[in-house]
């Protein structure tokens, strides 16, 4: 413990020295930043993390879920002509017919129907396919420290290129979330390239965000800045019904995804439900196969692409999930010392997780105490509690450990009194009808290590 000790008493000298004493809240998020980083940064030897994804058309949210078979889903058009195929979880999408005209270049700024309309008759002509594993193509585009720690899949064409995606196999084993765990290769006869900047806009992330490229290249493959995909563009804003409405704006500029994603793999079970479908993109709810409390399911939101990955949504993007910015019906102000955001209260606090669903919601069980900044009506639970917040609480309890007292003190709730006058769990209801717990951040379970 007393290397995180000297971190944190490093950084708080380190600040009041350069801008003077540092008060209680600042010092709460320097120790909930260090936290989450070291989390973030241990999460790949033990607790494996999970993120969000899916696809629904607006305001018909949460279709039936599916699980993926494979280490990665489906893509969306096309089959390829030989190896194994995977089973489809969805029905591909048509291709087009038409194809914009207008000059093939990355802009600045992108306007939301014009990313629509280009998802669906992409100019930059890629068809994505069926992910089929390829060692072959492994052999060919990597050396040899990272065939051992990476897999190739054949995911798509354009034009004469053929497209492979490679994915960190402890990502892909782990379901767990590395800097920069996918990327994207194209090979013809003129040689094989990384394309290192995928999106259409100018501004978003590359693979080479000044950390380098985080796999070891076959020596005659190139870096490729100038090649992006239409298809491979994120909306700014996704409507979902309501006061729902999604952003990307954090997630498209989160170093800790990288640019192309997360992969997902088989081994927990998990399926995710689409929101809303994009044709070659959706916003999906992600359920986590996770212990924790019982009659939660817990889910993370995501932008899933067409080729086996999903772009987890920050906290920032997300609507009603602001926990400071509720306006709370006694007129009390309550902030949470850790974030605005929230996580989900039924799982592990490694787990990154951002909301949690009840299996039964009991009306009776939670009364209405305040507003988020969308509008949507919050609950919390009945005075003296109820089943589920006495469960979240324990369970949270229950999970921390390791931090020297004189670091933090432990869990912040000590007890149910203080848990539910701190409205530490809240809910909202989601245009499906189903109730969406969160939970404040700071309290959330208190760990040094996620091992």
């Amino acid at each position: 413990m007393n290397d995180l000790d000297q971190l944190l008493h490093g950084a708080r000298d380190a600040i009041a020295e350069a801008t003077g004493p540092l008060d209680e809240r600042a010092l709460s998020r320097v120790r909930g930043t260090v936290r989450r980083a070291r989390i973030r940064r241990h999460t790949v030897e033990g607790v494996g993390a999970a993120a969000c994804v899916g696809a629904l058309g607006v305001g018909a949210w949460f279709a039936a879920g599916t699980s993926d078979p494979v280490p990665v889903p489906p893509a969306r058009t096309g089959t390829p002509t030989s190896g194994p195929t995977p089973t489809p979880t969805s029905t591909p999408t048509p291709t087009p017919a038409a194809t914009p005209s207008g000059p093939v270049e990355r802009a600045a700024r992108i306007d939301d129907a014009t990313v629509r309309e280009r998802l669906l008759a992409p100019r930059t002509g890629e068809t994505w396919t069926d992910p089929v594993e390829d060692d072959e193509a492994a052999a060919r585009l990597l050396d040899a420290s990272s065939r051992d720690a990476w897999t190739v899949y054949r995911v798509g064409t354009r034009g004469a290129a053929t497209l492979f995606a490679a994915f960190d196999d402890a990502t892909v084993a782990r379901d767990t979330p590395l800097d920069q765990p996918a990327v994207l290769f194209e090979v013809d006869d003129a040689g094989a390239r990384l394309v290192t900047c995928p999106s259409a806009r100018t501004g978003d992330l590359c693979v080479d965000d000044g950390n380098g490229v985080p796999l070891g290249l076959a020596a005659d493959v190139t870096l490729d800045e100038d090649t992006f995909y239409d298809t491979l563009t994120l909306p700014a804003r996704i409507a979902a019904g309501g006061t729902w409405t999604f952003r990307t704006d954090a997630s498209r500029a989160d170093t800790f995804t990288g640019a192309y994603g997360v992969p997902w793999g088989p081994d927990e079970a998990q399926s995710h439900r689409v929101l809303v479908d994009l044709g070659p993109l959706a916003l999906v709810l992600r359920d986590e196969a996770t212990e924790g409390v019982p009659g939660l399911t817990s889910s993370t939101y995501a932008v899933r692409l067409p080729f086996g990955a999903y772009v987890p949504l920050t906290q920032e993007d997300l609507p009603n999930a602001a926990f400071d910015t509720i306006t709370w019906d006694d007129g009390t102000p309550r902030t949470d010392e850790v974030g605005p955001g929230t996580v989900a209260p039924g799982a592990f606090v490694c787990l990154d997780a951002q909301v949690s669903t009840e299996a039964q919601h009991d009306p009776a069980q939670w009364r209405e105490a305040g507003t988020t900044a969308e509008g949507e009506r919050v609950v919390v639970p009945v005075a003296g509690g109820n089943a589920v917040s006495r469960a979240v609480r324990a369970f949270q309890e229950d999970q921390s450990f390791g931090f020297d007292e004189s670091v933090d003190p432990g869990y912040r709730y000590p007890d149910d009194g203080s848990f539910l006058d701190a409205h530490a769990l809240w809910a909202v209801q989601a245009p499906d009808g189903a109730w969406h717990l969160h939970l404040r951040q700071d309290a959330a379970s208190v760990v040094y290590e996620c091992v």
